[in-house]
């Protein structure tokens, strides 16, 4: 045992330890050693990096995934990066597309209490149509009385007791704010009197007032243009207003047939409480106020407004009521028997009184408190009828109902007051004919109201082959239509041309002529040629569907009719014309054997692309659509390689110069201090030859 490698007391201590100097360099040694090893690597790696670039070492925190923003969308661009998402769950990433809808539409066809077949069949003869227009102030109740028609002619239709119909209100806007904006035109069969039945073209306009920011009056004037009468709606309560009074000078410069509907008569007894003698008083005032406007606008003497002569009528649009003389005579005809409604409508209205002795009529009150007949006959009734419903319900209304021949349910007993009194009005007056009979007696049909539109809107020859053709309303001759309006698709994408057909005959895919607003006379070459095609008629809510449509109709509208871009065929011309065959949609002409679209009073032409429309086929645009064969106009250009005609001018014996005027001549000039006036020399032609 080696007694170095332990001490002295047994402990094992070792071998001894070399020095440090020899440490040191034994370090040394072996750091070069390191060295020179670590440089042979770097340049073994350096080579191999030479050989396989892209293989460095990178750390992860300078690891570079995806691009910059700025390499992206360039330095010129600001973006924003969020550290959240701010989306909701509820919203999706990618949103569907929306197709925006502006207007109603019906997705059937509307259930009538006619047949389609027999409204085709009544557009046959010209006679048998009438193209009215309803205008009035503001609130005056047009778009309730089309209401009241849609409803009779409707079934599966009615109005919801809490709230108005509106159905020609098809803008979303005019839905939301309670009032028309666009001219709404209807189709719809009306009977009369007699249970004959007419096929009216109505159009029910907007309403204006001088304290409304924007005008409608456009609206009106477009419907004005197209038809063969007006109506003319009047509050009962409020009377003839500053609007009222520019529709009288508006119709009487278009040479249309004025009719007067007294609206609202319901306030003068429910609110306005006036005794029935006091509501005569206030129904003439405003006869004659009317006759009086018309005697200012007017030089036609026999232009006179009178509820003896029919063509005044009385209504309430909201409880149903709608009568004349006529037809209020008409009741008492057909209750008691043995009278003729027509003598006695001639004394219903006037200083005459009834005398109940001799049961005969006078001139002259038979005592001092003898009433009016227009009071005894016809106000104090409705005044009965509306304090039965409105007072007491429970005891006097039934015996009443019974007597009347009106008989009611106890559910329908139990309506409310409004409601209640809308349904005895509606079963005691009936359907109505009164206001039918008005406008079948005081608008003349298309065929007979031809000329005189022509005359006044054609502005070229009404002794040409072309104007005698419209003034005939031949369906033979050339295709010629007049619009007026603009309809959009329920989604604004495009617009339909919406007008009145003069003369020829309408076939789908035809090929016209548009020409712009001044129709001078000119090459046809000089206008595009289009080519009609079917469309969704200008009708409220239309057909999504559209279906050809024979010509002779002007407003489709309450049955869904889609008609062609223009047309005519004989008789069913709706405010103009009433030339050419009309046949319900997807029928056949029986003459020519063919499928003719349109009407011959309504035009309506796409602007813009839509099913069933040829390829490269350009748009319709302007007032007037000619065939090819019929005589054109001459362009701008044609007009102004037109010859001169020399006019004398007197002229001064020598040539001086023309002062113009400065800016201080000038009653508007912005400037404070007098500008000096610049002489500018001018040459005059010589003296004329």
């Amino acid at each position: 045992m080696d007694t170095d490698l332990y001490d002295e007391f047994g402990n094992y201590i070792g071998p001894e330890l070399d020095s440090d100097d020899d440490y040191d360099e034994l370090g040394r040694e072996s750091k070069d050693l390191d060295e020179l090893e670590d440089d042979d690597d770097d340049d073994d790696m350096g080579d191999h990096d030479e050989d396989h670039p892209g293989m460095e070492v990178v750390l992860h925190e300078d690891k570079k995934y995806y691009p910059t923003a700025e390499e992206v969308y360039g330095p010129e661009v600001e973006t924003i990066v969020q550290e959240e998402d701010t989306q909701p769950l509820t919203e999706p990433i990618i949103k569907p597309v929306k197709t925006k809808k502006f207007s109603l539409m019906e997705q059937t066809l509307p259930v009538t209490v006619y047949e389609m077949d027999f409204l085709a069949d009544l557009m046959d003869n010209s006679e048998l149509i009438r193209n009215v227009t309803l205008c009035g102030h503001l609130h005056h109740g047009k778009t309730c009385f089309v209401d009241c028609l849609i409803e009779q002619t409707h079934p599966e239709i009615r109005k919801r007791y809490d709230q108005d119909l509106c159905y020609t209100d098809i803008l979303f806007t005019e839905q939301e704010r309670g009032v028309g904006i666009k001219s709404t035109p209807v189709t719809i069969v009306l009977p009369d009197t007699k249970g004959k039945s007419f096929l009216f073209n109505i159009i029910d306009t907007p309403g204006d007032s001088p304290f409304c920011v924007v005008s409608f009056s456009d609206e009106v004037t477009a419907g004005l243009r197209i038809s063969d009468g007006v109506v003319l709606f009047i509050d009962a309560a409020e009377g003839v207003m500053l609007n009222t009074e520019r529709l009288i000078k508006h119709a009487v410069q278009e040479r249309l047939a004025v009719t007067v509907c007294i609206n609202k008569i319901d306030r003068l007894i429910l609110e306005l409480k006036l005794p029935p003698t006091d509501a005569y008083y206030k129904l003439r005032h405003i006869v004659d106020e009317v006759n009086g406007l018309i005697s200012m606008y007017s030089t036609d003497e026999n232009l006179v407004l009178s509820p003896l002569l029919g063509n005044v009528c009385f209504s309430s649009s909201q409880y149903s009521i709608c009568f004349t003389l006529g037809s209020f005579a008409k009741i008492y005809a057909d209750t008691y028997g043995g009278i003729s409604y027509q003598e006695f409508a001639k004394r219903l209205w006037g200083d005459i009184y009834f005398n109940p002795k001799t049961r005969k009529f006078t001139k002259k009150a038979p005592t001092s408190s003898s009433q009016r007949s227009f009071v005894e006959f016809i106000l104090e009734p409705l005044y009965k009828i509306l304090a039965q419903v409105v007072g007491d319900v429970d005891t006097t209304l039934p015996r009443t109902l019974d007597e009347l021949g009106i008989h009611l349910t106890k559910e329908e007993l139990k309506l409310n007051i409004r409601p209640l009194l809308r349904l005895v009005c509606k079963k005691f007056f009936g359907e109505f004919t009164g206001f039918v009979d008005m406008c079948v007696q005081h608008i003349p049909s298309p065929k007979v109201g031809a000329k005189t539109k022509i005359e006044h809107t054609y502005t070229g020859g009404v002794d040409s082959d072309l104007g005698e053709a419209m003034s005939e309303c031949d369906p033979d001759g050339p295709l010629m239509c007049h619009t007026t309006k603009m309809y959009s698709t329920d989604d604004g994408v495009q617009f339909h041309a919406f007008g009145r057909v003069l003369s020829g005959t309408i076939h789908a895919g035809q090929p016209a002529l548009a020409a712009g607003a001044p129709a001078l006379p000119a090459r046809a070459g000089n206008f595009p040629q289009q080519r009609l095609f079917p469309g969704n008629g200008g009708c409220a809510r239309p057909d999504p569907d559209p279906q050809p449509l024979p010509s002779g109709w002007n407003f489709p509208r309450c049955q869904q009719w889609p008609f062609v871009g223009c047309g005519v065929p004989r008789g069913r011309a709706h405010p103009g014309c009433g030339a050419g065959k009309l046949r319900p949609a997807g029928t056949r002409n029986r003459s020519r054997g063919q499928r003719v679209l349109g009407s011959p009073s309504l035009a309506r032409v796409h602007r813009g692309s839509a099913p069933g429309r040829a390829e490269g086929a350009p748009a319709v645009s302007g007032a007037v659509l000619t065939p090819p064969s019929s005589p054109s106009l001459p362009s701008p250009r044609d007009w102004a390689r037109a010859p001169r005609v020399p006019v004398p001018i007197a002229l001064p014996a020598s040539p001086s110069p023309v002062l113009l005027p400065g800016p201080s001549d000038l009653s508007c000039s912005p400037y404070s201090h007098p500008l000096p006036t610049v002489p500018v020399p001018i040459p005059l032609p010589g003296p004329p030859s």
